[in-house]
């Protein structure tokens, strides 16, 4: 993966902006920007340092998240996810991509569809739909 300017994820789940490169800079402060209001450095590569790895590595682009009212979800849903034609579904389990979808790994659940007037107003890809019930919406 090349890192370009742009907005992005680390490995533990937060937004990083790389805002500037720099060909001539050692080889992890090459790209240059910030997580929340701090200013980090990375490899043209994503990683944050030649150590191992870290967390705040950046791994994919960035999606903003899919906004969802978890508290007016039963407490036994743990995931949501829109199908490729547009369907939101929640499931127990964690769903994986079957073909143009996605389905329960738990053989013999299936999803249960949320009405399209009280589906999550989202306009990402649906390859990157897939959210799981936050911890703290458990409690």
């Amino acid at each position: 993966m090349k890192i370009t300017i742009g907005e992005w994820k680390t490995r533990d789940g937060r937004k990083a902006v790389v805002a500037a490169e720099n060909d001539s800079a050692d080889e992890y402060m090459q790209m240059v920007g910030w997580i929340e209001s701090f200013a980090f450095s990375w490899s043209k590569t994503g990683r944050h340092r030649d150590t191992g790895e870290s967390i705040l590595d950046l791994i994919a682009t960035w999606t903003d998240p899919v906004p969802w009212d978890w508290s007016t979800t039963p407490p036994w849903i743990n995931w949501i996810a829109m199908d490729r034609d547009g369907d939101w579904v929640m499931y127990i389990e964690e769903p994986e991509t079957i073909d143009d979808m996605w389905a329960s790994s738990k053989a013999g659940e299936s999803g249960i569809y949320i009405p399209r007037t009280h589906a999550p107003k989202w306009n990402g890809s649906w390859h990157l739909s897939k959210t799981q019930r936050p911890k703290e919406a458990t409690k």
